[in-house]
């Protein structure tokens, strides 16, 4: 196979190059309208879930939509929100909103509306109810809002619809301003890294191709499956990342095999054994990744489809271009690629043993040491994991600076504070109307307003064959979720209860997410251990890399715990602590972490099996393999940890914990685990690190 892939690159560079240029312009033209088709529905419910049904039903049977928009009027002094004034100069500024129909919530003065009215009677809130798309009235609430002028109120724009088209364009605005700062730093890193212009170029090309590439492929998946605007964040960083990490490991081994030229090689020699060597690396790790994401299709929401779906398609294209188009361009290069160097190569005595070289021997010669060490600083980093705390995406999720957010933190801070709100459906079989039915009501609204930790029951609305109850919590977060448990355990004769609301759906995705973590465990394991045996023809060495990787994710979630939930931002005050992890964040950073860290395995391992295929030593190996792969893979993670860290100021509390695990793991991965914990403990197997069944030493893939 990967004869085949270089023979084709050696025979026709120029037109394996015209073909990429033309594709990646194709697809170029087709990425560029990718905003329209993202969706910015609620990609984190569990459909078909209780929650997901009863919100369905309230909106089928009783018309309670989600509010499209809720405006805080604020009056100049304590007060005023209570004065005729004030409610009759808020009902002028509504009135456009009305003659179009929008179904409007506001304070009309009576004690059914007290609640709209803040705490020191400054300010008062309307809830709005439109319909279309999001889009639609989004700049509905907008044109409203730019229109509407008064002396006496100021207005400001919040509610969901609106949060979610400020979060989007906020989205657009990272992926922009990400690109400005890593791509200067990346340029001037691989400089650094290559010593010269032309080989620190290729990366970033590619990098560009594969960002190119996958934004594309994004764009049309959402046509056929509903993709998140967060996602998009998330494809791009890793596309880029990946693919910067791929060029580097091919152009790096492309340049080593340029020294045996000398001894009478040719650019073709050279060529094809970076694609047998570090292609098949780059193949290998790069399904890896792939299939590691591939697993959040197991969990039934939405938000992880669009991220697995839409990453797998730009680490595909990232590994297509990196195994065809970049060898392409070395073959066309050939010596080329390390003309203008800015810094001149030393030349090293016999027998030198760089830096890496060094750790390697020095953890060859105390391996117990490197293992403990390892394992103190992971779990020290790990230990918050132990206090974490799941939330659902409130306010603080928000992007920092928008009016989504300044509305959300008024409403929790300026108004009488009625907890959580629990939705209670009873199907009752029967006529809601009925006598029976309501003597059946009055039973159930006793046994739920003695559930502890219910504040107020409200009566119930009736519609057709089922009645809804609106029950609020004494608090929030996990005495709502304690008492959405005891609701659902209530029974009625001839009745059945189902519960939502916000505290009900963080349950559901609580269950969804633990009943099937262990299936994507098992799928990552299972097809871990094959790809890697494949690639190493060991049986031994992919069992470590499982258990040794898993330790970079848990280092990752215990600093996001530290910081987020615990808030000791330090001097990282950009960042928006959160009281709590979305529950999501433990999954989606478990199968990209553990995809990178196979991946940087891979890069390792693969140099250590070819180092041993020549020596049979596997101590001389390990050392060998480190001098000359320790500073690629340091090198790759500071790249990764650029493109990925730059998303952890984005001003998303989401985002930027995504961000920021994936750093960490990097990191961690990159210092801790490759070039100590993994060495130290594949010393410790010696000749047991080869053992493999016949199908794996004698696969086809080898070649």
């Amino acid at each position: 196979m990967f004869v085949r892939i270089s023979n084709l690159t050696i025979r026709w560079p120029r037109a394996v190059l015209a073909l990429g240029i033309i594709v990646i312009a194709l697809c170029a033209m087709y990425a560029s309208g990718i905003n329209s088709s993202l969706s910015s529905a609620n990609g984190f419910v569990v459909r078909g879930s209780e929650s997901d049904r009863v919100a369905t039903q309230l909106a089928h049977d009783f018309n309670d939509s989600p509010a499209s928009g809720i405006v805080v009027f604020t009056g100049s002094g304590a007060g005023v929100a209570k004065t005729p004034a004030f409610r009759t100069e808020v009902s002028r500024l509504l009135e456009p909103l009305v003659a179009t129909g929008a179904e409007i919530t506001a304070d009309t003065g009576t004690p059914a509306t007290a609640s709209l009215i803040s705490t020191d009677g400054t300010s008062s809130y309307a809830v709005i109810r439109l319909s279309g798309s999001d889009t639609a009235q989004y700049q509905q609430l907008v044109t409203w809002r730019d229109k509407a002028k008064s002396d006496l109120v100021s207005i400001t724009l919040g509610g969901p619809v609106v949060a979610q088209q400020q979060s989007q364009a906020r989205v657009e605005t990272d992926l922009r301003r990400a690109e400005l700062i890593s791509f200067p730093i990346l340029a001037l890193l691989l400089l650094v890294i290559f010593r010269g212009v032309v080989a620190a170029l290729l990366p970033l090309m590619l990098g560009v191709v594969a960002i190119i590439g996958g934004l594309a492929l994004t764009r049309f998946i959402a046509t056929q499956t509903s993709v998140d605007q967060y996602a998009v964040n998330i494809i791009t960083i890793l596309g880029l990342g990946l693919s910067i990490d791929y060029s580097l490991l091919m152009v790096s081994r492309f340049r080593e095999e340029l020294t045996h030229i000398a001894l009478g090689s040719e650019v073709t020699s050279a060529v094809r054994q970076t694609v047998l060597t570090a292609g098949r690396t780059i193949f290998f790790s790069g399904l890896t990744v792939i299939v590691s994401l591939l697993t959040l299709l197991v969990f039934p929401i939405d938000f992880l489809h669009s991220i697995a779906v839409g990453a797998a398609a730009a680490i595909a294209m990232a590994m297509l271009a990196a195994l065809t188009v970049l060898p392409a361009m070395l073959h066309l290069l050939g010596g080329r690629v390390n003309k203008w160097q800015l810094f001149r190569e030393r030349v090293r005595p016999s027998g030198y043993v760089n830096l890496w070289g060094r750790l390697g021997a020095l953890t060859m010669s105390h391996p117990w040491s490197a293992i403990i060490g390892s394992v103190a600083v992971i779990s020290a980093l790990a230990y918050p994991l132990t206090q974490t705390h799941f939330v659902t995406q409130t306010y603080r999720f928000l992007p920092t600076g928008t009016s989504s957010r300044t509305v959300a933190e008024a409403l929790g801070r300026d108004f009488t504070n009625q907890g959580s709100r629990i939705d209670v459906v009873v199907h009752l079989g029967g006529p809601a109307t009925s006598s029976d039915a309501s003597t059946q009501l009055a039973a159930i609204a006793g046994q739920i307003s003695h559930v502890s930790g219910v504040q107020s029951v409200s009566d119930p609305r009736l519609a057709g064959e089922t009645a809804a109850f609106t029950v609020y919590t004494v608090s929030d977060d996990a005495v709502a979720r304690d008492v959405v448990s005891d609701l659902r355990q209530l029974h009625a004769v001839s009745a059945t209860l189902e519960v939502g609301g916000s505290a009900a759906a963080l349950n559901d995705l609580l269950t969804a997410l633990y009943h099937q973590a262990w299936l994507a465990a098992l799928i990552i394991v299972v097809a871990m251990f094959i790809l890697l045996g494949l690639l190493l023809r060991s049986a031994i060495i992919p069992l470590q890399a499982i258990v040794i990787n898993s330790f970079a994710i848990l280092a990752a979630m215990g600093v996001l715990v530290l910081i987020f939930q615990k808030g000791h931002i330090g001097p990282m005050h950009w960042l928006s602590p959160t009281a709590g992890l979305d529950p999501t964040i433990p999954v989606l950073i478990m199968s990209i972490a553990f995809g990178l860290s196979m991946d940087y395995g891979a890069f390792l391992y693969s140099r250590i099996r070819e180092e041993h295929d020549l020596t049979t030593d596997t101590k001389q190996a390990i050392i060998v393999s480190l001098e000359r792969t320790g500073g690629i893979i340091t090198a790759a993670g500071v790249l990764l940890v650029v493109v990925v860290g730059s998303f952890a100021s984005s001003g998303s509390a989401y985002i930027e914990q995504v961000g920021l695990g994936l750093s960490v793991a990097i990191l961690v991965d990159a210092f801790i685990v490759r070039l100590f914990l993994a060495p130290a403990v594949m010393l410790q197997f010696g000749r047991y690190n080869w053992i493999a069944p016949k199908w794996m030493r004698n696969s086809s893939l080898k070649h």
